[in-house]
């Protein structure tokens, strides 16, 4: 993200989210399915992860895809935060805070922020979720 600061014109900041998207693994694609497919997004957006490890330093690794250039881009800025981190780094990260520290509120359409927002929520859920079960493994261990 250190990279997407220093560049000053809008434009060349607009780019360089679309070359992070076409830059991103690639998305299996066996789930580009329902299942994998989040709500709240006007466009079409994937998301599949896997816990690596166990416990509070288990780490989350994810795979995400859009059917737009922007929005996978978009995608590649959540990855870049989240992506083979544990938990705690994940629910201690502010994405709405770095969003505006990249200047992308004045810039990127509600609807494109709305989906930002969806994948957000959703890594934070999956997150909440399964520090939630390891308290509960914990307890009854």
């Amino acid at each position: 993200m250190k990279d997407f600061e220093i560049l000053t014109d809008w434009e060349d900041k607009y780019t360089y989210i679309i070359d992070l998207g076409k830059n991103m693994s690639a998305y299996p694609e066996e789930y580009h399915d329902d299942k994998h497919l989040l709500d709240g997004c006007v466009s079409q957006m994937w998301l599949y992860y896997e816990w690596k490890g166990e416990g509070p330093t288990a780490t989350l690794h994810l795979w995400m895809d859009s059917d737009t250039v922007i929005v996978k881009g978009l995608c590649a800025l959540v990855h870049a935060a989240y992506n083979c981190q544990n938990s705690e780094t994940i629910l201690k990260t502010d994405m709405k805070k770095i969003f505006k520290q990249l200047d992308m509120q004045k810039h990127i359409f509600l609807n494109r922020r709305s989906s930002f927002a969806s994948i957000d929520g959703r890594i934070k859920k999956i997150v909440k979720k399964a520090n939630s079960s390891q308290k509960w493994k914990e307890f009854l261990g």
